[in-house]
């Protein structure tokens, strides 16, 4: 790889995470305004509504990125039975499950 094509390479990885960091903001933001109080659940398809400029495998993507920090859970539904037809398709595939609520810890990272 030449210079040059390594240079766009990596302005290119680096506006990708600018991108993914700036959509995690966005994410949290949301949270924020739709939760009841810091870590409460919020159900994806509220999230997803609220956020309904963003193409879905973006907004995956920046779900999955923070699923791995502390202070962030995405579980299952447990009562599948109160799933609607709009919680099933806002669900995330993670785990070899579909997930359908996130809580954020306000304040951790």
């Amino acid at each position: 790889m030449t210079d040059i094509a390594r240079t766009e390479a990596q302005e290119i990885e680096q506006y990708r995470a600018e991108r993914r960091a700036e959509l995690v903001g966005d994410i949290r933001a949301t949270y924020e305004s739709l939760a009841c109080e810091p870590g409460a659940w919020v159900g994806l398809a509220r999230l997803r509504a609220a956020l309904a400029d963003v193409p879905r495998a973006n907004l995956d993507a920046a779900l999955l990125e923070m699923a791995r920090e502390p202070a962030v859970m995405i579980i299952p539904e447990f009562n599948q039975k109160t799933l609607t037809p709009a919680d099933r398709a806002a669900a995330l595939r993670m785990g070899g499950e579909n997930v359908h609520l996130l809580a954020v810890r306000l304040g951790r990272r």
